[in-house]
């Protein structure tokens, strides 16, 4: 009878240590998702405003300077 009540005492902890672990792992991935996304959007909206101020340096909008110093300032 002891032996029975011990192994049910092991089945109990790993009955609550497995849906603790299921949901930390499922917040890491959401955790991973978003910022993941986030870095990626970032990276392909600033190629994009980057490439608008090359057409703008292009057509003689803007100086070589404000150029520098704007394309300076969007990849810090």
């Amino acid at each position: 009878m002891s032996e029975m009540l011990g192994m049910m005492g092991y089945g109990w902890g790993s009955m609550v240590l497995i849906p603790i672990a299921f949901l930390a792992l499922i917040a890491l991935g959401a955790y991973y998702l978003i910022t993941g996304s986030s870095r990626t959007g970032r990276s392909n909206r600033g190629g994009k405003v980057v490439e608008i101020l090359r057409e703008r340096y292009a057509n003689d909008e803007i100086t070589r300077e404000h150029f520098l110093k704007m394309k300076k300032e969007l990849e810090s």
